[in-house]
């Protein structure tokens, strides 16, 4: 089992054996836990402030009164890296421009619904539109929204968009 990234140790991670070290860390913020597999991902673990320690076997209490078995204190996370932010091209010009595309190409994208790939043929455009294969027309914004575009550069899927 992988750790989330922004965990910098296993220790970190407070059980039943470190309720002393805990004690420290009652009115902080921090992730919650029943299972440590939870922690593979740190956003699914539920997030409150630690209130109590007590000794046994669910010995952290959150704000809403559960316990729990395990927590991590947000303070000894690593900082989660900022997202990079994107907007839609302004218009077909920007897009063809920034992405070396014409009409006639063929475009490699994919679903961010569930995935799904499609190699569509770039067959026409409006100032802010394009035509994708069979697909009606798409705007911009459209576009950002719902797929993500193959970027041969970095050979992997990146928004439909331009980097802010």
């Amino acid at each position: 089992m992988n750790l989330d990234k922004r965990i910098k140790s296993k220790l970190d991670i407070l059980s039943c054996f470190d309720i002393e070290k805990a004690k420290e860390f009652v009115g902080q913020k921090g992730y919650f836990a029943n299972d440590l597999y939870c922690f593979s991902v740190v956003e699914t673990c539920y997030y409150d402030t630690l209130t109590e320690v007590f000794d046994g076997d669910s010995p952290f209490k959150d704000d809403d009164g559960c316990y729990w078995n395990l927590f991590i204190p947000e303070r000894v996370l690593k900082p989660k890296p900022k997202e990079k932010k994107y907007r839609p091209f302004k218009n077909t010009k920007e897009f063809f421009l920034m992405r070396n595309f014409k009409v006639g190409d063929l475009i490699h994208i994919r679903t961010k619904a569930n995935n799904q790939e499609y190699q569509l043929l770039i067959t026409g455009c409006t100032d802010n539109k394009l035509m994708l294969g069979s697909f009606y027309s798409r705007s911009f914004n459209e576009l950002l929204q719902d797929f993500e575009l193959w970027n041969c550069d970095y050979n992997k899927f990146i928004p439909f968009g331009v980097e802010e």
